[in-house]
């Protein structure tokens, strides 16, 4: 069996502790840091097959190790992990194209499930080797970013109707 590598960031060592046993339970190969700068070290050593990275930081955000992970060519998902509302983190998250954005507190099995659906879903996606034409230098955006795009404008269109409903109640 092949054993999918992957990247644990945490600043919680506790949080690292248990992502480690339970994935390692399910067979990865499990390395961790606690600081984007130890993920840009580990990251210059090593690629990942999926990336588990918390949002907020002592030094910085999970969403620079993973704009890292863009520029170094790696199309492995992200699943970014975060205490805080999704809201202002969604944007940045689309153009980064990570995977899913899951909120703690999680479960063994919420961790699972999402790392298993990401890996799947890289697996099925051919990665798209061909450089763009001459022609017309700019890449095509994909419709896999376009449905993503999709789901975080309405995501958010969604919260705005519930923060108007719950505002009109309150009034």
């Amino acid at each position: 069996m092949n054993m999918h590598r992957i990247l644990v960031l945490d600043d919680d060592v506790g949080v690292c502790t248990v992502l480690t046993r339970i994935l390692q339970d399910q067979q990865y190969d499990v390395y961790t840091s606690q600081s984007v700068i130890s993920a840009a070290e580990t990251l210059a050593e090593r690629s990942f097959d999926a990336y588990l990275l918390d949002y907020r930081l002592a030094d910085g955000t999970g969403l620079q190790v993973a704009e890292k992970v863009r520029q170094q060519g790696s199309n492995a998902p992200i699943i970014l992990i975060s205490g805080y509302g999704a809201t202002d983190i969604a944007a940045k998250a689309v153009t980064l194209d990570i995977f899913e954005v899951l909120q703690k507190p999680f479960t063994r099995e919420t961790i699972s499930k999402a790392l298993e659906r990401a890996l799947s879903h890289s697996l099925r996606t051919p990665v798209n080797v061909q450089p763009p034409s001459e022609k017309d230098p700019s890449p095509k955006p994909t419709s896999k970013f376009r449905l993503r795009a999709l789901h975080v404008i309405l995501i958010a269109v969604g919260l705005l109707l519930v923060a108007l409903c719950i505002f009109l109640m309150v009034r």
